[in-house]
C-alpha cells in the first residue's frame, strides 16, 4: 500500500477561508497507519503468526486512520459548504479505521473470514473516501484520492480476500476432519462390540476422539470460523487418542495410534497458541496422523485375520474366559491338532505379575446337549508390561558430586555408569549431546557394542572430557532400553551432566586477599645492610591473617563449587555465614625470605586460580646489643655495669646483631640504624624517646665511631673514647647504644641499651698497706733469715675488692684474687742462698696499683749441712756382720735440729737407706752427734751417711768398710762339732 504517499499529498491540501484542520498532522497519521499495516504485513508473512501481535497492529493502524478522520471534523461548518466532499472523506475514514479495528479483533479471536470481511469493508471505505477527495478543487486532495483508489483500496480489499480464502480452506478442513471423526467414531463403535468387557473402554476413548475431531471440524467450518478452537479440540481429541492405544496395546495398533496421536498434538499447537499459529505445519502434522491412523487400521486387520481357526467361533462370555467351539463338524479328530490364535489383556501391565492360563477341553457327545471335560493342562505366564527404566551417571575421579566433570582431574577422563532397573535383552545407543536445544552430539554415538557390562544390570563407558562443553548443557541419553519380556523404553532415559572446565575466579572487594595482607606489613621495598638485598614487603610478625574472596566461574551454585582455598599448604577455612569468603586466621608466615606466597581456589572438579605475591621478608626478633669489654689497667676485661677502671683513653668494644641475620634478620645498617654514643647523663629509661631526647642534647654526648668498617655479619663495635685525646675526667660514664633493623618490634622502634663504668685514675696510699709483722729493720747486709724459700705475708688494706700484689727482689711473685676481707695473706717463694727484697702494693678496683711498700730483707738458707763420720774410717776391716757408725752433723746458727726429724739417713751400698737419730752436743748447739749401726755384707761395704736442712739443703759423708770371711776347713770342722751335739741330745731325749 502506498498509503505514506498518500499522506503526503494530504498534508499539502489547502484548508478554507477559516479553516482549522491541521492536515500536515491527518497526513502524518495516515503515514504512521501505514508503518502499522506494513508491521501486520511482515508478521502474516512469518511461517509462524503471532494473532496477538498482528491484532496489536492492525488495531493501532485502524486507530490512527479513525483519528485522521476525526480530525477533519474540526473543519469549520461555513467550510463544509465549500468543501462538501471533506465532510464525506471524514466519515468514510473513520468507518474504514472502525473496520480495520474489527478486523484485528476477530483474527485475535481466530475467525479469519471475519477478518477478512472487515477488511474489505474497511477498502470499500477507503474507495468512498478517494472518490470524495477525487472531486475536490485541491490537487493535493486530488492526488492523495488517487493513492488511496489504485493502492490503498485494492491491496487491503486483496489482504481480506486473502483471508476469507484461507477460510475456505480451513472449511473444507473442517469437512474432511468431520468425515474422519464419523470413521472414527465407528471404529471406536466396532472395538466396543468385539468385546464389551475387555476393549469397551478403548472403543469409548476412540469415539471421544472422534468427537473432538468432529468439533473441531465445526470450528474450521465457514458457520464457526475459529481455528484457535478447533486447536483445543484436537488436543483433547489426541489424549482420547493416546489413551485407546495404551489399551489397544501392539496386536490392535498401539504404535500407529501413538504416532497419530503426537501429530495431533502438533497440529494442535499450531493452531490453538494465539501467539504462533501455523497453518501449514497444522496442516503437515494432520496429514502425518492420517499415516498413523492408517498404520493402527492394517494392524488391525492383520490381527483379526490371524484371530482363528476361522472353523471355529470365538467368543467372550466372562471377565476371565474365552471360548472356542467348532463350527459344524470342525472337531478335532484323535490323533489329530488345532492351533487356536486369540488375543488376551494382561491384568495389568504397569508390573511384572505371574498368571495363570487354564485350557479347559470339552468332548461333544452323540447328545448335542452333553458337553463334558475332558482334560484340563495350566500354564504360568509371566506377565511384564512395565518399561524397563535407567539410571544415568556419570562420574569422575577426585570429583565428589555425582553428575559433574571437569578436564583437569584423572586426566579428564570421566565414566558414565547406567543400571538397569531389571536385566536387558539389549540397550541401545548412547548420546552425549547438547540438551539445551540444538541436541548435537559431542561425542560420537556410544554404541552398545562399546559399553563395558559389568553386570546383567551395570552398563559403564570412559570419555575424555571436552573444556568447550561447559559452554552447553551437557546430557547423557540413552536410546531405548529393552527387557527380556520384549517392554522397550525410548523416551525420557537421560541425565544432565554439569561440565566444569572454568577455574574459579577472586572477587571484590577482598579478591585473593593478598592485597590488603601486604597492606597492612609495615615497610616497602627495604633493604637489607650488609648484602643490599631489597625486600618488596617487610613485617615484623609470623602470625597474619588473610581474608578472600573467590567464586566458580558459573552461573549457578559460584559460591559452593569451590571447594578449597589454600595460602601456599596451609587450608583455608569457608565462612559461617558468607559462602564465598574464605579466612585464614592465623595465617602462619616463616620467617625470613618468603620468596612466593600463592593463595590457590580450586573448584570440585579441580579448577584452580592462583594469585601470588613475592619477596615478603618477616624479621621478628629485635636486635641484642651486648657489652662485650672495657680496658682497664691498660687490658681488655669484661664489662660489667658500672665497672671501675683507670684508663681515661679506654677502648671499648660490643657486639650489635640482628638476630637471624642475614636468613630471618634484616640486619643493622651503619651509621643510619645505629649511634653509640658517650655521656655522663644516664637514660630514665632504655627506650628510643630518651636516647633521643639525650642525643639532642649535644653537649651532654659525644657520638663515637666504630674505628674499623662495620659488618653486620659480626656486629663488632669498637671506639677508643679518649675525649679527642684528652682523656677522661675522673666520674661515671654511660655508654648509649639504639640500634633498629627497620621494623618496629614491640611498641618500641628500635633496640636501646646502656651501660656504664666509672673512671678512677688515683692510686691507694702506701699508708694504706698494713703487715702482721715488722720487717722494715732488715737490710741487705742484715736480712731475715729463712729456713725455707717459702715466705708468709699478711697485713690489712682500707678498701675491699682491691688486689694485694707482692714483689720479690722487684719481680711480681705474688697477685691476690678481689679482697673480700680487708685482712689479707700472700705467700711467695724465695731464692735459697740470695737475699731478696719484698715489697707489697694495693691496687684498687680502677685498677690503680699504689706506689710499692718495702716488707723487708729476707735470706733463705743456701747452705747445706755438714756430715762428719767419727768411726770407723776408711779401709777399717771387720769380719763381724755389722758395724757401729758414730759422727755428728753442723748446722747454720738459725736452724733447729728439730727441722732435721727424718731427714737425716743412713744407707749400705745399694740398700734401702734408715733414718739416724741425732743428738745435740751439749758443747756445741750447732753439732748434733749420733751413733748407728749398719749390717755389712761379705766384702767392701761402702757407708753413707746423708742430712738435708729445712730448705732442702742435702750434706753427706761416707767411709769404705772391708768385711773379712774364716777359710772352709774351719767352717766345716765346726759343721761337724755342731751335727755331734745335736746326736748326742736326741739320744738324751730318747732315754
Amino acid at each position: 500500500m502506498d498509503l505514506y504517499i498518500a499522506g503526503e499529498n494530504v498534508k499539502g491540501i489547502t484548508g478554507g477561508t477559516n479553516a482549522t484542520v491541521d492536515y500536515s498532522s491527518v497526513g502524518a497519521d495516515l503515514q504512521a497507519a501505514k508503518a502499522k499495516l506494513e508491521a501486520a504485513g511482515d508478521v502474516i508473512d512469518d511461517t509462524t503468526e503471532n494473532f496477538v501481535d498482528i491484532r496489536t497492529k492492525l488495531y493501532d493502524a485502524g486507530t490512527l486512520i479513525n483519528t485522521a478522520g476525526t480530525k477533519f471534523d474540526a473543519e469549520p461548518e461555513e467550510n463544509f459548504t465549500e468543501y462538501a466532499n471533506r465532510e464525506r472523506v471524514a466519515e468514510n475514514l473513520k468507518l474504514a479505521g472502525t473496520a480495520i479495528q474489527d478486523a484485528a479483533d476477530q483474527l485475535l479471536g481466530g475467525s479469519l473470514r471475519q477478518a477478512g470481511t472487515q477488511l474489505q469493508t474497511a477498502a470499500s471505505r477507503i474507495y468512498d473516501a478517494a472518490m470524495e477527495w477525487a472531486i475536490d478543487t485541491d490537487s493535493n486532495a486530488q492526488a492523495a484520492a488517487n493513492k488511496l483508489d489504485n493502492y490503498v483500496n485494492d491491496r487491503l480489499n486483496m489482504a481480506g480476500q486473502k483471508l476469507i480464502n484461507a477460510a475456505q480452506y480451513d472449511n473444507l478442513a473442517g469437512i474432511n476432519l468431520k468425515n474422519v471423526a464419523a470413521y472414527l467414531s465407528s471404529v471406536g463403535s466396532l472395538v466396543s462390540d468385539a468385546d464389551t468387557t475387555d476393549l469397551g473402554t478403548a472403543g469409548t476413548n476412540l469415539t471421544n476422539a472422534a468427537t473432538e475431531i468432529g468439533v473441531a471440524g465445526d470450528n474450521l467450518s465457514a458457520s464457526t470460523d475459529n481455528i484457535l478452537q478447533a486447536g483445543d479440540n484436537l488436543s483433547r481429541a489426541a489424549t482420547y487418542l493416546a489413551t485407546a492405544a495404551t489399551e489397544l496395546g501392539a496386536p490392535l495398533g498401539d504404535d500407529g495410534l501413538t504416532n497419530a496421536t503426537a501429530d495431533e498434538n502438533a497440529a494442535a499447537e499450531n493452531l490453538k497458541d494465539r501467539e504462533k499459529v501455523n497453518l501449514t505445519a497444522a496442516g503437515d502434522a494432520l496429514i502425518a496422523a492420517a499415516s498413523g491412523l492408517s498404520t493402527a487400521a492394517s494392524t488391525m486387520e492383520n490381527t483379526a485375520d490371524a484371530i482363528g481357526p476361522a472353523t471355529w467361533t470365538l467368543a467372550s462370555d466372562a471377565t476371565d474366559k474365552i471360548r472356542f467351539a467348532a463350527i459344524g463338524e470342525n472337531y478335532i479328530a484323535p490323533g489329530d491338532s488345532q492351533t487356536f490364535t486369540f488375543l488376551w489383556k494382561t491384568p495389568d501391565i504397569d508390573i511384572e505379575n505371574s498368571c495363570t492360563l487354564t485350557v479347559l477341553i470339552y468332548n461333544v457327545g452323540k447328545d448335542p446337549s452333553a458337553v463334558l471335560e475332558s482334560g484340563s493342562d495350566t500354564v504360568t505366564l509371566t506377565v511384564d508390561g512395565k518399561l524397563p527404566t535407567l539410571v544415568i551417571n556419570v562420574t569422575q575421579v577426585g570429583v565428589i558430586p555425582v553428575n559433574v566433570v571437569g578436564n583437569k582431574l584423572d586426566n579428564a577422563r570421566a565414566t558414565i555408569t547406567i543400571t538397569s532397573s531389571e536385566p536387558l535383552q539389549s540397550i541401545g545407543t548412547v548420546y552425549v549431546e547438547n540438551s539445551g536445544g540444538t541436541k548435537e552430539n559431542f561425542l560420537p554415538p556410544i554404541e552398545n557394542t562399546t559399553l563395558t557390562v559389568v553386570d546383567e544390570h551395570t552398563y559403564k563407558y570412559e570419555f575424555i572430557t571436552v573444556g568447550e562443553w561447559d559452554e552447553n548443557v551437557v546430557a547423557v541419553r540413552v536410546s531405548s532400553a529393552k527387557d527380556l519380556a520384549g517392554n522397550e523404553n525410548k523416551a525420557g532415559m537421560e541425565n544432565t551432566v554439569t561440565v566444569d572446565t572454568r577455574a574459579p575466579i577472586f572477587v571484590p572487594p577482598e579478591n585473593s586477599g593478598l592485597s590488603t595482607l601486604v597492606g597492612g606489613m609495615q615497610r616497602e621495598n627495604v633493604v637489607q645492610a650488609g648484602t643490599g638485598t631489597v625486600f618488596r614487603y617487610v613485617d615484623n610478625k609470623t602470625a597474619q591473617s588473610i581474608t578472600i574472596r573467590v567464586e566458580d566461574n558459573a552461573a549457578v551454585d559460584k559460591a559452593k563449587r569451590v571447594i578449597s582455598v589454600t595460602v601456599d599448604t596451609a587450608a583455608a577455612t569457608r565462612g559461617a555465614l558468607i559462602e564465598n569468603l574464605w579466612g585464614l586466621d592465623p595465617l602462619t608466615l616463616s620467617e625470613g625470605l618468603i620468596s612466593v606466597l600463592t593463595v590457590t581456589a580450586t573448584d570440585w572438579t579441580g579448577n584452580s586460580v592462583s594469585d601470588n605475591v613475592e619477596n615478603i621478608f618477616i624479621d621478628t626478633k629485635q636486635p641484642t646489643i651486648e657489652f662485650n669489654t672495657i680496658t682497664k689497667a691498660g687490658a681488655a676485661v669484661g664489662w660489667t655495669s658500672g665497672i671501675l677502671t683507670n684508663d681515661n683513653s679506654l677502648e671499648i668494644k660490643l657486639t650489635i646483631k640482628d638476630q637471624g641475620y642475614p636468613t630471618s634478620g634484616l640486619g643493622i645498617a651503619y651509621p643510619e640504624n645505629l649511634i653509640v654514643m658517650l655521656s655522663h647523663k644516664s637514660l630514665a629509661a632504655a627506650n628510643p624517646d630518651n636516647f633521643f631526647a639525650l642525643y639532642a642534647e649535644t653537649d651532654n654526648r659525644i657520638v663515637l665511631e666504630n674505628k674499623a668498617a662495620w659488618d653486620p655479619s659480626t656486629g663488632v663495635f669498637e671506639n677508643l673514647a679518649d675525649n679527642a685525646g684528652k682523656g677522661l675526667l675522673d666520674r661515671t660514664y654511660y655508654i648509649h647504644v639504639w640500634a633498629s633493623d627497620n621494623l618496629f618490634h614491640g611498641i618500641e622502634y628500635g633496640k636501646v641499651a646502656s651501660r656504664s663504668f666509672t673512671i678512677d685514675t688515683v692510686k691507694p696510699k702506701t699508708d694504706d698497706i698494713g703487715f702482721s709483722v715488722d720487717y722494715t729493720a732488715t737490710t741487705p747486709a742484715v736480712p731475715h733469715p729463712q729456713k725455707i724459700t717459702t715466705l708468709a705475708i699478711g697485713g690489712t688494706v682500707k678498701e675491699l675488692d682491691g688486689v694485694i700484689k707482692v714483689y720479690v727482689a722487684g719481680v711480681l711473685a705474688y697477685t691476690s684474687d678481689a679482697l673480700t676481707s680487708l685482712d689479707w695473706t700472700a705467700s711467695v717463694t724465695l731464692t735459697a742462698g740470695t737475699t731478696q727484697r719484698v715489697q707489697v702494693t694495693y691496687t684498687d678496683v680502677a685498677g690503680n696499683e699504689s706506689d710499692k711498700k718495702q716488707y723487708g730483707y729476707f735470706l733463705a738458707d743456701g747452705s747445706a749441712p755438714t756430715v762428719t763420720i767419727s768411726s770407723p774410717v776408711t779401709g777399717a776391716s771387720t769380719d763381724k756382720t755389722s758395724i757401729q757408725i758414730t759422727g755428728y752433723v753442723t748446722k747454720n746458727d738459725w736452724e733447729d735440729f728439730a727441722d732435721f726429724a727424718g731427714k737425716v739417713k743412713i744407707q749400705v751400698g745399694g740398700a734401702s737407706p734408715g733414718d739416724v737419730t741425732l743428738v745435740q752436743d751439749p758443747t756445741d748447739s750447732n753439732k748434733g752427734n749420733f751413733t748407728s749401726s749398719a749390717t755389712l755384707g761379705e766384702g767392701t761395704n761402702v757407708i753413707t751417711i746423708t742430712a738435708k736442712d729445712a730448705v732442702g739443703n742435702v750434706g753427706s759423708g761416707s767411709v769404705s768398710v772391708e768385711r773379712t770371711v774364716a777359710p772352709l776347713t774351719t767352717y766345716a770342722i765346726i759343721i761337724v762339732v755342731v751335727a755331734l751335739i745335736l746326736a748326742a741330745i736326741a739320744i738324751f731325749v730318747k732315754k
